[in-house]
Order: C-alpha cells, then sequence, then structure tokens
C-alpha cells in the first residue's frame, strides 16, 4: 500500500515500496515504480524524459533551484542519500502567496511530485545526493525565476 499526502500547494508526497534484506541479501531495496506511484499523471501518457542527480556538494550549505515551471512540466523529487529541505511557494485562489517546507531524506525514502507554477528550491547540504526526474527535457528558459502565478 502506497502511503501519500497531498501538500497544500497541490504537490503529491508518495512512499515507494521498500524491501530489508535478510540473511545472504542483506541491505535494503527501495522501488520506485513512478507510473503506480503516481497513476494520475502517467494514465495520461506522461513518461521520464530526464532523469539527473545534484551530488558531491563541496559547501557547508547550498540553495538550488529557484523557480518554477510551466504547465505541463512536472518534476519527481527523491533524496537517495543524506536529507534536503525543500521550500514550496505557490498562490491560493485569492492570490495570496503561501510557502510550506519539507525534508526528503534517504533514510525515510519518499517521492515529491512538484507540479507546474508551484516555485520550488532545496537547501542542500555535503554527502546527500538529490534525484530529479521529469517529463521534458532540458530548455534554456525553461525554469521561470520570480514567485508563481496565481493557478
Amino acid at each position: 500500500m502506497v502511503k501519500s499526502a497531498i501538500l497544500k500547494s497541490g504537490c503529491l508526497l508518495r512512499s515507494p515500496q521498500v524491501i530489508v534484506g535478510k540473511g545472504e541479501k542483506g541491505g535494503i531495496l527501495v522501488v520506485n515504480e513512478f507510473e503506480k506511484l503516481f497513476p494520475e499523471v502517467f494514465s495520461t501518457g506522461e513518461r521520464i524524459k530526464r532523469d539527473y542527480y545534484i551530488y558531491n556538494n563541496t559547501l557547508e550549505l547550498s540553495v538550488r533551484g529557484g523557480h518554477y515551471h510551466p504547465l505541463g512540466k512536472f518534476e519527481l523529487m527523491t533524496c537517495k542519500l543524506g536529507s534536503v529541505e525543500v521550500c514550496l511557494r505557490y498562490r491560493d485562489k485569492t492570490g495570496n502567496l503561501l510557502e510550506e517546507r519539507l525534508f526528503l531524506s534517504g533514510a525515510f525514502p519518499s517521492v515529491l511530485l512538484i507540479v507546474p507554477l508551484v516555485w520550488h528550491s532545496v537547501s542542500i547540504g555535503s554527502n546527500m545526493v538529490l534525484n530529479v526526474l521529469t517529463n521534458c527535457e532540458y530548455e534554456v528558459g525553461e525554469s521561470i525565476v520570480g514567485n508563481p502565478p496565481v493557478r
């Protein structure tokens, strides 16, 4: 059974299948079957076109992102090692700018679906691996700096 949370921003946070190995097969296996985790996205024919990692940060703390994406683009974000703080900004129906923060951790596997028009940034330290998957290829100018518009 998938554990799920709908955030106020409209983003979704879901937990993948975690299998703890025993005996000769020690370790932990984390299974991210994105079509099963997010059927509302993938049942429309969407697919992953780009997969990128951020790791080996040499700064004590670095903030990445600081933008939002246009309609039609989504991102799946998961922390494979260490932890990151994610800041999400969005506008409610009356135009008020709201913010929510959450942590993604490799110790507690989860996948964050960032929906279009939600501004996001990620605070990362050293000794972490952040994995992001998107439904479109990289285009210069696809990331829109500034606060998101009213949806």
